[in-house]
């Protein structure tokens, strides 16, 4: 079965996710697939993707590990390979991961660990 995920990132409402899960991609990848992010400024999220794939909201987003939170001026988005997943829901990460396979193809290298759950 062939199944076309649908993005959109424009008016996405990001109210009620919470973080299902992690994502093991390197800024420049997820710059490809989603644009450029939102950028929050001496925050605990500082970088940010809000989508709805379907019906699914979605977030993406890095959690205390960049400059403003940990006082290192040094620290890029590109640093950042590990990124905290939103959602409502944990099955909405194989949609997430689904839709990353679609977009990149062959571009990347994408491992095994391309996604993990978060478990409570």
């Amino acid at each position: 079965m062939i199944m076309n995920v649908i993005c959109e990132t424009k008016n996405v409402n990001a109210c009620g996710t919470s973080l299902i899960g992690y994502l093991n991609l390197k800024y420049d990848e997820i710059v490809y697939i989603f644009g450029k992010p939102i950028r929050h400024i001496g925050d605990k999220v500082e970088w940010e993707w809000v989508f709805k794939l379907n019906d699914t909201v979605l977030t993406i987003y890095n959690w205390k590990d960049g400059p403003g939170y940990t006082g290192n001026k040094k620290i890029k988005a590109r640093d950042i390979t590990e990124w905290h997943v939103g959602g409502k829901y944990h099955y909405d990460l194989k949609i997430l991961e689904f839709y990353i396979y679609q977009q990149m193809g062959e571009k990347f290298h994408l491992g095994e660990d391309l996604i993990q759950e978060d478990i409570i």
